[in-house]
């Protein structure tokens, strides 16, 4: 089990690294683009720090061990890590307990919401 050792959070290096490839989209290309603009240009990004992901994976849903649907999640990165990509004006309780149901239904362990509103934000998610 990979842990950063400085905050102790499950896959931490690969968390640590996304959040950095997000600020890196953010003072770029900034705010008002299409969540896909945002998608793209971080898959470009993760690319040059030499993390594996992949886009609109398709996720299946488990409840009482039965697969009952899936969901495309914006981005998995390394297998490991659920994101989430959203261009809100500030975070809402509805999305940040939608991304927490679906990594708790999923195989997942951590997700990263990262929000391109008018001021750059993430949120760090793990069950």
């Amino acid at each position: 089990m990979e842990t950063n050792s400085k905050e102790n959070y499950l896959f931490g290096e690969i968390t640590n690294k996304v959040i950095q490839a997000f600020y890196q989209v953010y003072n770029e290309i900034g705010f008002g683009f299409e969540n896909e603009i945002y998608i793209n240009a971080l898959e470009l990004s993760l690319k040059n720090l030499n993390l594996n992901s992949e886009k609109n994976r398709e996720i299946k849903i488990v409840f009482m061990k039965e697969k009952i649907g899936i969901y495309k999640a914006n981005l998995i990165v390394e297998e490991k890590v659920l994101i989430q990509v959203c261009n809100y004006e500030n975070f809402s309780s509805i999305l940040e307990q939608k991304v927490y149901n679906q990594l708790n239904l999923s195989e997942y362990k951590v997700a990263l919401i990262l929000n391109f509103g008018i001021k750059p934000d993430f949120k760090r998610k793990q069950k």
